[in-house]
């Protein structure tokens, strides 16, 4: 609902990527997607921290409300 300034983001991973063929395992994509994970974290923190220190975001809604 950004129109009320709350904003969110939702990511879905097919388990096959970092799971074995049972998906009961970690198979060879965990350490691939573990990286892949951090790598999107630092780089919407990054953009979270540029947001902050431009005052871009005034106005908007805390998550919690």
């Amino acid at each position: 609902r950004p129109e009320s300034g709350i904003h969110a983001i939702q990511i879905e991973i097919d388990r096959s990527l970092y799971l074995d063929a049972g998906l009961s395992r970690l198979g060879p994509g965990y350490l691939p997607m573990t990286r892949l994970l951090c790598a999107l974290v630092r780089s919407l923190a990054d953009q979270v921290i540029a947001l902050g220190e431009s005052r871009a975001f005034a106005g908007w809604r805390d998550a919690a409300e």
